[in-house]
């Protein structure tokens, strides 16, 4: 792992916060004298910093493995040992794990991130600067999809935009406006050889990095029924219980596209029924949910985009799992 330079952890934090001399110097420590288990010091870089003239034992993480839950107990064991507060500093940290230690009120900053930093009163939302400088505008359902496709299953890089329509169903011409759209929002780059253009993605975490500005819930709205429409891919717990231990918790939701559901319904009334007795759960999306399918399941990166506000930590663990198998976090 590249660890960000010390002398850059109080430059970023100054220039975060527009306050000059925030921080102060940085000191080691000879960790090795005080009574703390080999694990920790085995984790973690620690040295002493002074932020807002209170004195902290910056954590700096020295591997990408955080298990997040063990958080506390380690903040505890070198909060006991220095009789300091501590500060985890982390190259990058999830979601659910970024939850975890604000509810706790853990101190950590994150590498062009997230600061928190309770005990100064200093909570900021802190981006990378290519995200700064780029003006982010809502991508269209098509361009999503490319981009999703890829993601989940890695087998658009080097593509030519005829094989993009043949893929997608689409017309050249469409696919060519994809390509183009996903280009003017530095998604993809073109290599061209001879008279053909082959689409280059980033790599898997650096695209889902930089797609993380443009993420969509596809969800347009779920109707609740006892009718059985016989359509559509598994989505929602019923899906996620099939990619983890999580259950269904009973309703059998589906995953419906748009078009799909207004052909299927035309002239037709579906017969609403109320959450807690319906037997099924129909989500309109904004695209396609079966040319992303795995089988009958809706797509591991959709599935995610449909449930990551759902604030329970179990769904919450569920999603963070499901991204370690895409290979992103």
């Amino acid at each position: 792992m590249v660890y960000m330079e010390q002398i850059d952890f109080r430059n970023y934090l100054n220039d975060l916060t527009g306050i000059p001399n925030l921080t102060g110097s940085l000191k080691g420590i000879q960790a090795e004298r005080v009574n703390l288990p080999k694990l920790i010091l085995n984790r973690y870089d620690l040295k002493q910093i002074e932020i807002m003239n209170k004195e902290f034992i910056l954590a700096q993480t020295k591997n990408a493995d955080i298990e997040v839950k063990k958080l506390t107990t380690h903040e505890k064991l070198i909060r006991k040992a220095f009789k300091k507060p501590v500060i985890f500093f982390f190259n990058e940290l999830g979601h659910y794990q970024a939850k975890h230690l604000t509810s706790h009120r853990i101190n950590f900053v994150v590498n062009q991130g997230d600061v928190f930093l309770p005990e100064v009163l200093l909570i900021l939302n802190g981006y990378k600067k290519e995200e700064m400088n780029r003006e982010v505008v809502k991508l269209t359902n098509w361009a999503m999809m490319v981009l999703i496709y890829q993601l989940n299953y890695k087998t658009l890089q080097n593509k030519k935009i005829t094989d993009l329509a043949l893929i997608f169903k689409c017309t050249k011409m469409q696919a060519s406006r994809i390509v183009d759209e996903l280009k003017a929002a530095k998604l993809v780059e073109l290599n061209q050889k001879g008279t053909y253009k082959y689409i280059q993605f980033p790599k898997t975490q650096d695209l889902w990095n930089s797609l993380k500005p443009f993420f969509q819930n596809p969800i347009i709205k779920r109707i609740y029924t006892d009718e059985n429409l016989a359509t559509g891919k598994l989505a929602g717990y019923t899906a996620l219980d099939r990619y983890s231990m999580l259950h269904d918790g009973g309703i059998k939701t589906k995953a419906v596209y748009k078009k799909k559901f207004a052909e299927m319904t035309k002239g037709k009334e579906v017969k609403a029924t109320p959450k807690e007795f319906a037997k099924y759960c129909f989500e309109i999306w904004n695209w396609d949910p079966q040319v992303l399918a795995k089988k009958d399941v809706v797509d591991p990166v959709s599935l995610y985009l449909s449930m990551r506000d759902y604030t329970d930590d179990r769904t919450q663990i569920a999603l963070d799992d499901l991204l370690k198998e895409i290979g992103v976090k």
